[in-house]
């Protein structure tokens, strides 16, 4: 048998975004990546808390010590991952009132842990894994992901829509707005708000709103365009203090490390 040119081999990681299907896309918080990385040998990077839930699916073996097709709920903290070997998967963003509708199920019952993708989709996770075998386009990867999801969009009912829309008032103000203005907005007492909200989204409201205001200026941090101070003012930290303090916790780091690892 004659084979054809042996391919050179890829250097580091290959990603390709992938559009969500328009029925899916406002409970998704960004467009699905393939994701290949054909590196070899141990290796490991850091995951900071992002707001949203993570739903892989893996070609080749996994990885991190999870299952070959899992969900990750949302963090307070930073999580190293592991891998030993090479990755090649499908990494879906789900936003917090986007899962609890297409998971079904609680957020507070994922929130720190991941589970196997069976566990919270039963057989049709098993359909998944084993369908992605027979395919090498990420794109109809993504469609057969995609068509279970639209299953259960109509099976199911969503988020409250006092808790979805005062998630939607956080993501847009960050941590600007006020947990108790919300809570009267929505008629509930401040104490059944909270425990509304962290009961189906899987955090506090304002534990959050911390998260997403640091996530909006992580990519400023990194890339190191602006003092410490003039980020703190921008993003509406108390000072530079407090956005040193709020960096520290979810990453573990200073914002100067952070900037000095962006231009790396």
């Amino acid at each position: 048998m004659i084979s054809g040119p042996t391919a050179p081999p890829r250097a580091g990681p290959v990603t390709q975004e992938l559009m969500v299907h328009a029925a899916l896309r406002e409970h998704f918080a960004r467009p699905h990546v393939g994701f290949v990385d054909d590196s070899t040998g141990q290796d490991h990077w850091v995951e900071y808390p992002n707001g949203v839930v993570t739903v892989i699916v893996n070609v080749g073996a996994a990885f991190g010590g999870h299952p070959a097709a899992f969900v990750a709920g949302m963090t307070e903290t930073r999580d190293v991952i592991e891998r030993d070997g090479p990755i090649e998967c499908l990494d879906l963003k789900l936003t917090p009132p986007g899962a609890r509708r297409l998971l079904s199920l609680p957020l507070e019952e994922l929130t720190g842990s991941v589970v196997s993708l069976r566990d919270v989709l039963g057989p049709s996770a098993d359909e998944i894994v084993e369908r992605f075998q027979t395919h090498s386009r990420w794109n109809a990867r993504a469609r057969i992901l995609e068509a279970v999801l639209l299953r259960r969009k109509v099976d199911v009912s969503g988020v409250d829509r006092r808790i979805e829309w005062a998630w939607r008032r956080i993501v847009a103000r960050h941590e600007t707005v006020s947990i108790k203005e919300l809570a009267d907005d929505v008629g509930w007492s401040q104490r059944h708000f909270i425990r509304s909200f962290h009961r189906e989204l899987g955090l506090t409201p304002h534990k959050l709103a911390r998260i997403t205001r640091f996530n909006a200026v992580l990519p400023e941090l990194r890339g190191g365009r602006d003092d410490g101070a003039s980020l703190a003012a921008k993003h509406g930290y108390a000072d530079q203090s407090h956005l040193i303090r709020e960096v520290r916790e979810f990453t573990g780091a200073t914002p100067t490390s952070l900037a000095m690892s962006g231009r790396a």
